[in-house]
């Protein structure tokens, strides 16, 4: 019992440790810029279509195993991942390494078009 208590005081020492130094740093600043580069990208794709008559936005993550459950409700959310380009819609990225996007949609989708003309949208 003692040397797994070793092993993960040890382990915490050597990540408390990586987090420090220069490689540390460098990666969290990294991840840091990425996630303000994304921010300002998928919040101008909100404008842009805006701008251009687009009335839709649709969330779209990267549809693989790495995808978060968070990222895959938001991929859900609103009218199956369709968001009116007015309503009020999840923030962009959701957190550090996130890859979704913004898909600017200028056509409403037949499904949406259903339900507005029956009354339940």
């Amino acid at each position: 019992m003692e040397f797994r208590a070793l092993e993960k005081r040890e382990l915490r020492a050597s990540i408390g440790d990586y987090w420090t130094s220069d490689a540390g740093i460098t990666r969290r600043i990294d991840s840091l810029s990425q996630y303000f580069a994304y921010k300002v990208v998928n919040r101008a794709w909100r404008i842009v279509g805006d701008h251009n008559g687009a009335k839709w936005l649709r969330w779209r993550d990267m549809g693989d195993a790495r995808v978060c459950l968070q990222c895959q409700r938001y991929a859900a959310g609103g009218r199956r991942g369709y968001y009116y380009i007015h309503w009020f819609m999840p923030e962009m990225p959701v957190h550090l390494g996130c890859r979704c996007q913004w898909e600017i949609i200028f056509r409403e989708p037949e499904f949406l078009r259903q339900m507005r003309l029956t009354g339940n949208l």
